[in-house]
């Protein structure tokens, strides 16, 4: 029989040590690969992330100039559309002061003659001198009966200087706009009249 002498119980131990501390050693490196690999990829990530966002801020600014000419060219077309309002105002409102005029030279009588007409939204106003007060009242009817005219109010009589025996007289006249309403006869005489 033999009998062992050797410290094999310290050579074992010794063996378990370095085999416990190579494979801590191995699990340490495999634990710092898989977190520097992790870092690494999480780095990737955050550089993507940045390229996307820096393409997105690209593309935010072009849509911003997109929008801003947008914007201007909606504010131009608001421009020219109110344009085009005011000039079809215009036109319209140019008949209604040509048929104005024909009909009140049309219905003055002899021996009235108009010194002023003045014409604000749909309210036309006229000073003139007449010889008696039946011109005056007969020219009162003839703005009655007319259907562009209505509401005559005679507001002041006056003798006149010159020549003897004539009259001065101021009187208004609502204006009734064919084809239109009164809003839209106030927007015309706002543009300018």
């Amino acid at each position: 029989m033999r009998i062992n002498l050797l410290p094999w119980r310290e050579e074992r131990t010794e063996l378990r040590k370095k085999q416990f501390n190579n494979a801590l050693a191995v699990a340490l490196l495999a634990a710092a690969g898989c977190v520097g690999g992790y870092w690494l990829w999480q780095e990737r990530n955050i550089e993507v992330q940045q390229g996307r966002n820096q393409f997105l801020k690209q593309q935010i600014t072009i849509l911003d100039r997109k929008a801003g000419e947008l914007t201007r060219l909606q504010e131009k077309q608001q421009q020219l559309e109110e344009r085009i309002s005011v000039i079809n105002g215009l036109q319209a409102d140019r008949q209604v002061m040509v048929r104005l005029m024909s009909d009140v030279v049309r219905m003055v009588p002899d021996k009235v003659f108009l010194t002023s007409l003045r014409r604000e939204g749909n309210k036309v106003t006229m000073q003139g001198r007449a010889a008696t007060n039946l011109q005056v009242s007969t020219f009162l009817r003839n703005l009655d009966g007319n259907d562009l005219f209505s509401s005559p109010q005679l507001s002041k009589v006056t003798k006149a200087d010159q020549p003897v025996g004539w009259m001065n007289f101021d009187l208004s006249v609502t204006l009734n706009m064919p084809g239109a309403s009164a809003d839209d006869a106030d927007k015309g005489s706002s543009n300018g009249k």
